[in-house]
Order: C-alpha cells, then structure tokens, then sequence
C-alpha cells in the first residue's frame, strides 16, 4: 500500500517531500539544506543559470528521471569562489 504525503513526512521528518511529477525528465537545482527546488530546466546549463540568477551560490544539482528508479544522481559542483 502506497504511503501518503502526511505518513512520510511523519515518519522522515529530516528528509525533503518527494520530487512532484512535473520534474520527470529535468534537471532541478536544491537549496544548500536539500529542503527546497529552487530552479528547474532541461538542461544543467540552463538550471546553473537559474539556481545563480536566483541567488544561490551553492546549490546541489540534481536529474530526476522520468520513471521510477532507486536512488537518485546528484551533483554538487563546486565554484570557483567557494573552492
């Protein structure tokens, strides 16, 4: 039996919700803290400019792929001005 949203987010308070839909197939750019999608494109070109544009200067870049997987790919890349 599936978990609903108010389970989850009860038993894995320290974790952030689930990716929604509308994100299968893109790459999103999360907040420092991996709490919050803060941009989101088709490429990671384009979701590095937003994520910058929106003033994030650390953010942890991630695809989200278009059918259900296990685990996820992530990337964090480092800028020049943090190292």
């Amino acid at each position: 039996m599936p978990m609903t949203l108010e389970e989850y987010r009860r038993r894995f308070p320290d974790r952030p919700d689930p990716i929604p839909l509308e994100y299968q197939g893109k790459w999103i750019a999360w907040d420092e803290d991996h709490r919050n999608i803060i941009a989101s494109a088709d490429d990671l070109p384009d979701v590095r400019k937003l994520a910058t544009a929106a003033g994030h200067t650390d953010p942890i870049y991630q695809f989200v792929a278009r059918y259900p997987s296990f685990g996820f790919q992530s990337l964090r890349l480092r800028s020049k001005v943090t190292g």
